[in-house]
């Protein structure tokens, strides 16, 4: 992915103040771009752990889209993937927490393999 892709932090039309995010690169059609990001906030702000945030997203998407979807949820990954044409995106979310001005800030990649 390249990370000159469109990467720069904003907060999203329509979304809560203080939301930011940034899609960092993939090919996945922008009409579908926003349901993503929409699904990283909400898994942010309900799990605890990234593991607990990449199954909701999964699990969400599953519902909308066929296939077998993979997420990862991290802060500091490396990867290399092979995915279906249109399915891939990177993502960086951040959410205000509670405790402000800290921040919950985390990469989600979404693709379709098999």
């Amino acid at each position: 992915i390249n990370a000159e892709y469109g990467g720069q932090e904003k907060q999203m039309p329509g979304s809560t103040v203080g939301k930011l995010s940034a899609v960092l690169g993939g090919d996945l059609p922008l009409s579908k771009q926003q349901e993503v990001i929409n699904a990283a906030y909400n898994a942010l702000e309900k799990s605890r752990y990234d593991q607990e945030a990449a199954k909701m997203i999964k699990e969400d998407w599953e519902k909308k889209e066929k296939g077998a979807w993979h997420v990862i949820v991290g802060s500091s990954f490396g990867m290399q993937v092979s995915h279906e044409t249109g399915s891939l995106i990177m993502v960086k979310a951040s959410i205000p927490l509670p405790d402000a001005p800290y921040r919950k800030e985390k990469h989600v990649l979404l693709f379709k393999h098999g």
